[in-house]
């Protein structure tokens, strides 16, 4: 999907049909992944990195062995970059939005 808001809503909509276990396996990953992408200046840990080296993990359907496919690091980088969007997981704090890190799933 070319356009990246309309992408963003299929990827949600498609993460919201797992089943109830896997959708909180998810969500438990990915936000620990998002709190040390946000650390990035102290771990070199971006999203892009997690991504490669979470990618293939998370997103396998194939055989030990077989070819890098970079659409598993892509789709993980947006779903830590978009984590708190995805999940709907924001709390409120002055006149800014924010990731709520303590909020209970």
């Amino acid at each position: 999907i070319d356009d990246e808001t309309e992408r963003l809503y299929q990827i949600q909509d498609l993460i919201y049909e797992l089943p109830a276990t896997e959708f909180h396996t998810l969500k438990f990953v990915l936000q620990h992944l998002y709190s040390v992408a946000q650390q990035q200046s102290v771990n070199k840990m971006g999203s892009e990195n997690l991504g490669v080296i979470f990618g293939p993990t998370l997103m396998s359907t194939h055989e030990v062995g077989s070819e890098f496919n970079p659409h598993e690091y892509q789709l993980v980088t947006t779903l830590i970059d978009y984590f708190p969007w995805i999940f709907q997981v924001w709390c409120y704090f002055s006149l800014f939005f924010t990731w709520c890190p303590s909020s209970k799933f």
